[in-house]
């Protein structure tokens, strides 16, 4: 019944050579040393036979115990080094530590010994034990043998123990010379602990290791390919040629795993192009492809938004004979391919000519069936896989539902997801927040933010994105700004467009302060030049021209067509010529931008005949056709011009179907006052677009500039009829870390108190109200005058005179034209409160 693997070696000697006749007493060990025998002086087979009588381990100890007992002292070296020997091949750790520490302090014990308690605190667990031990046999000046070394590295491999590399240095301190066998256990050694350091994402010490240790390692294949992928953790690909030259030298030809880890390295450091080109490396060099190597190929096609390639090899690779296991991740890289790109039908037909489907296809399926307009296949899906714990799925359902126009049954699925609280992370709160985003629902977007915020601080930075950019929609910006301060204290970084929303918010409600907090905040960080040109637009909008320029001339040589016409525009608004002529002179080629700026600039500084000179030879000198913007910008400078017939005729012969052209041509009739003219434009406008209130807003005030009232009383009255409905105006006015938006009659107490007050001086000092922006009947001038009051820009002006202290400049954003009232009022409070006002 004896299994020979459980016996020691010298104990299977023995074994042999037992004659047949004593196998039975063999087989019961107990009768061949009787305990009256110990009474003498056992020997040491005796003694290790009687521990070993059992191969039930408590029994080993209970005849340890028997054995101690009857020997009075530990004065026979071999027979205590026996004992230890046997015990710690047994597993009897508490006696076995005792007598391990008091033989220490009696005896110079033999490199056996200490190296069974090696391999006993090895086979234990006990990596403190292990290395200390043979800590205390270095310190006390002994050599370790051969066996010994095998032991402590095979120990620090199992435990997976930065000590190799100490171990390793201290072998060649000793100059020991290894075996085969210690080779062989140095070699799996460096291995693993190379393949942990690439798991700690320390690729600089597995490369160390390596080269240390290259004796033992320059014929390992594996440790070769480890080193390639440690060489591409440090993005050296360009040192990954080098490495195979030296594997070739030493007779290790790179395999398909090799050339994978210089691949993957490469595909991981976003030089997809790069990756295709070493993969026909491959192919010229007769290496197969294995099913990984199709993987990245596929991978590196799908970030490149190469369709068709891709495609063809999808189609080689089912054709080569792998695996149904192997294919499960070319079929996803394919349906994902084809979702990015738009082409859904394709990615149903894959998942369709998949027999064994993963969660994964299912998933990919649902946003394509929802993406396609396909409810009935959609809901299908989502109801075969109603018992799914896969979060992605369920993530794909809320944004399918949503994308189907389903906001119900999407917050019907999310609701059901949060009661559960089985599997509910922020994947699921991101898709029904963006759900609602994408409607621009920012109510409800931001109540289902702070929901997720009550239940942790510590949320994603694609939620605190969305929200900041919902915040910035409805002019919330100093709380989108005090969110931006939150990520950053959590180490997350805010995505571009969530600068950019920010930016935008600042530019239309000419947020000045704000915006500049905002780039405070973006120093810290690379932006791309598409951001940096939106703080420039927002400096540019809100008045600061000094700032645009210093963010235009911090870009160098990253300024783009854009950054030119911002800066070119900005000019324009404030009739700086010479500056915006300056810059457009130095762009080899300009765009349709900058041309449009530089005509808006001749037109709002009256010069014309500048403004035909480059529409009419733009196509000459620059090769490009004019656009209904520059249309429009050019018959804008002949209105302005009060060139009113030449700038009709031009829009009949140029632009007759060109809605803007024909807006900026009637808004040179409000200039102008020429309402016969108004009349033609309005209806050829209609014609164009019959539900545009611009064009009825825009009349009606014509109508009431030239003092009909009743007309232009009309024109209000049939665009209601037709359901037309126009903006309402709104201004915004930055004070401190306020913004307050101000609507018509939006006065309180206070600002009323304040206009009166601010309208009797500038009476006093000159002004006279523009009636004719009156447009309601009034039985007098007085009723007028406090209607005229009631405009959006006057409160504004209101709250700023309120909340600041004198002289402190005003700037002020509206969403619509400033009406010549507002305009005039505006000019008097400046000169008469010597405040400076920007509208």
């Amino acid at each position: 019944d004896f299994k020979l693997k459980s016996l020691t070696p010298r104990m299977i000697t023995v074994w042999k050579s037992v004659p047949p006749r004593k196998i039975s007493l063999w087989k019961d060990r107990k009768k061949l040393f009787p305990m009256t025998e110990l009474n003498k002086h056992p020997s040491i087979r005796q003694i290790t036979s009687f521990i070993n009588s059992s191969s039930d381990p408590p029994n080993h100890i209970k005849n340890f115990g028997m054995i101690t007992n009857k020997l009075d002292t530990l004065s026979d070296q071999s027979t205590t080094e026996a004992l230890i020997q046997s015990l710690a091949r047994s597993g009897a750790t508490e006696e076995l530590e005792r007598l391990y520490r008091d033989a220490k302090s009696l005896f110079n014990l033999s490199m056996r010994t200490h190296n069974s308690m090696i391999q006993f605190y090895k086979e234990s667990g006990q990596p403190t034990r292990c290395f200390e031990t043979f800590d205390d046999l270095i310190a006390s000046g002994a050599k370790p043998n051969l066996f010994v070394w095998t032991s402590i590295i095979s120990a620090s491999s199992k435990f997976k123990h930065d000590r190799l590399v100490d171990l390793l240095h201290q072998m060649k301190a000793f100059r020991v010379q290894p075996d085969q066998f210690l080779q062989e256990t140095i070699k799996f050694a460096v291995g693993k602990m190379m393949k942990q350091f690439l798991q700690e994402n320390r690729p600089q010490d597995a490369l160390d290791l390596f080269e240390d240790n290259f004796g033992y390692m320059k014929s390992n294949l594996i440790a070769w390919n480890q080193v390639i992928q440690s060489v591409m953790e440090l993005n050296r690909h360009e040192q990954v040629p080098d490495v195979m030259h030296r594997m070739e030298a030493e007779g290790i030809h790179p395999n398909e795993r090799s050339w994978n880890n210089f691949i993957h390295g490469l595909f991981r450091q976003g030089k997809y192009e790069d990756a295709l080109h070493h993969l026909s490396d491959m192919t010229r060099r007769n290496i197969a492809w294995n099913h990984v190597t199709y993987t990245i190929a596929l991978d590196c096609y799908r970030m490149l938004r190469r369709v068709e390639p891709a495609h063809q090899l999808y189609l080689k690779f089912l054709q080569s004979g792998f695996s149904v296991t192997e294919q499960e991740r070319a079929h996803r890289t394919m349906m994902q391919i084809f979702i990015q790109s738009g082409h859904h039908q394709q990615a149903l037909d894959v998942f369709a000519s998949v027999k064994m489907k993963d969660q994964y296809l299912y998933t990919q399926a649902v946003m394509a069936t929802a993406a396609l307009g396909r409810e009935d296949d959609f809901v299908a899906l989502t109801t075969k896989n109603s018992n799914s714990k896969d979060i992605h799925f369920w993530t794909a359902c809320i944004t399918g539902y949503a994308t189907l126009k389903k906001m119900d049954e999407a917050r019907s699925v999310f609701d059901q997801l949060i009661q559960s609280h089985e599997f509910v992370n922020d994947n699921v709160w991101t898709a029904i927040i963006q759900a609602y985003a994408n409607v621009e629902d920012d109510t409800t977007v931001l109540q289902l933010f702070e929901k997720r915020r009550a239940l942790s601080q510590d949320m994603s930075a694609s939620l605190c994105n969305i929200a900041i950019c919902s915040l910035a929609r409805i002019s919330q910006i100093k709380q989108g700004i005090d969110l931006v301060q939150n990520m950053l204290s959590r180490n997350l970084i805010p995505e571009m467009g969530t600068w950019m929303s920010l930016l935008l918010a600042c530019r239309d409600a000419v947020a000045l302060s704000s915006g500049m907090k905002i780039e405070e905040l973006m120093r810290s960080f690379p932006v791309e030049i598409v951001v940096m040109n939106t703080l420039m637009d927002m400096y540019a909008r809100c008045a600061s021209i000094v700032n645009a320029e210093r963010i235009f001339d911090q870009l160098g040589d990253e300024k783009t067509d854009q950054s030119y016409s911002i800066m070119i525009n900005a000019y324009a608004r404030i009739r700086d010529v010479k500056s915006a002529q300056n810059l457009f002179d130095q762009i080899v080629t300009p765009s349709h931008r900058c041309i449009t700026g530089m005509l808006n600039a001749y037109g709002h500084t009256g010069l014309v005949k500048e403004a035909q000179d480059l529409y009419f030879n733009m196509k000459i000198r620059f090769g490009l056709e004019p656009t209904p913007f520059q249309m429009a910008a050019l018959i804008d400078a002949l209105a302005r011009a009060n060139c009113l017939d030449q700038a009709e005729q031009f829009a009949m012969d140029h632009a007759p179907n060109e809605l803007v052209a024909w807006m900026s041509l009637l808004g040179g009739c409000k200039i102008h006052k020429d309402l016969d003219r108004a009349k033609r434009v309005a209806q050829h406008c209609l014609l164009l677009d019959p539900s545009n209130a611009a064009v009825y807003v825009l009349l009606s005030n014509i109508y009431s500039s030239c003092n009909q009232k009743k007309e232009a009383l009309l024109i209000r009255d049939q665009m209601k009829s037709s359901g037309i409905k126009k903006s309402p105006g709104i201004c915004w006015i930055e004070i401190g870390d306020r913004i307050i938006t101000c609507t018509v009659g939006s006065h309180t107490v206070e600002t009323k108190a304040m206009w009166d007050e601010i309208c009797t001086q500038i009476i006093q000092a000159g002004y006279l109200p523009d009636h004719s922006c009156v447009l309601r009947h009034f039985e007098t001038a007085e009723e007028e005058l406090k209607h005229l009051g009631e405009h959006s820009e006057k409160i504004a002006i209101c709250w700023g005179f309120l909340l600041t202290p004198p002289g402190t400049p005003l700037l002020i954003a509206k969403n619509l034209r400033t009406c010549s009232d507002c305009h005039s009022a505006t000019k008097w409070i400046s000169k008469v409160f010597g405040r400076e006002i920007t509208l």
